[in-house]
């Protein structure tokens, strides 16, 4: 009797380990395929990227056009402040009638007014400033008068006509008068162009070419941080004014504008 109690209470012990036995490795099975679940991706990387690729809105394309008069990539806007460093180099450049060398980093753009020859965009850490060129059949005024008309245009700090530098140049058979002046500068309104700003502390560089034909006048208003670091290179802009070959030969083309009136 007691032999065979002991025998069945170790059946029954070796039973329980058994079964606990089998628990723990269904246990540990269940462990086991939850990490492998947990470790692997829900969507495989290629997919994920197809799927970002769906919910990104396409990039807009630029394009190589640009409407006539508009700056060119990495040419500022007029208005816009950007520091330069005049680099000294210069394009020949044609007028009807006239040749000139400018600035490499001034852009040629499309006149704002039918009364412009031309005009060039003057970049500068003031602020952009436009150089706007007329002629005018019959003339424009005398020399004397716009000088003394675009000086007015800009008063010093006690309100008075600040004083005006200057400088007569002649070669080539033209004869260039150059005017430099600063002050604070009221802004301006003139039929068909653009309405221009009040500038507090501004400068005026203009040029009156004579000797072939009508005057060629050329003027710049802005402010004076812009236009200081160009002072010498429009002086060899003065400099570099002569006859268009076409024009000395007789052929220039007339210049398509209204009737003669002040230049600015």
């Amino acid at each position: 009797m007691p032999c065979t109690r002991l025998v069945t209470l170790t059946f029954t012990a070796a039973l329980a380990l058994a079964c606990d036995g089998s628990k723990n490795s269904s246990s540990a099975g269940a462990d086991s395929s939850k990490s492998a679940a947990a470790a692997k991706p829900s969507t495989p990387p290629a997919k994920a990227d197809k799927v970002a690729d769906k919910t990104n809105s396409p990039r807009p394309k630029s394009s190589p056009h640009l409407p006539p008069g508009h700056p060119s990539v990495g040419q500022p806007a007029a208005g816009t402040a950007t520091k330069v460093e005049p680099s000294g180099d210069v394009r020949q450049e044609t007028l009807p009638g006239l040749s000139l060398a400018v600035p490499v980093e001034w852009e040629q753009t499309q006149p704002r007014s039918a009364m412009r020859l031309a005009q060039f965009n003057v970049p500068g850490p003031g602020g952009a400033a436009t150089l706007a060129v007329f002629r005018f059949p019959g003339g424009g005024g005398s020399v004397e008068a716009n000088l003394a008309r675009w000086t007015g245009q800009l008063r010093g700090s006690d309100g008075a006509e600040p004083a005006a530098k200057t400088e007569v140049l002649e070669q080539g058979g033209l004869k260039v008068t150059m005017l430099d002046v600063a002050g604070s500068y009221g802004g301006s309104t003139m039929p068909g162009a653009p309405p221009q700003p009040s500038i507090a502390d501004a400068r005026m560089l203009a040029a009156i070419v004579e000797g072939h034909g009508d005057p060629y006048f050329f003027k710049v208003v802005g402010a004076n941080a812009t236009l200081d670091p160009w002072h010498a290179s429009w002086r060899e802009l003065a400099k570099s004014f002569a006859v268009a070959p076409e024009a000395a030969d007789g052929k220039a083309a007339k210049p398509k504008a209204a009737a003669p009136q002040p230049a600015g």
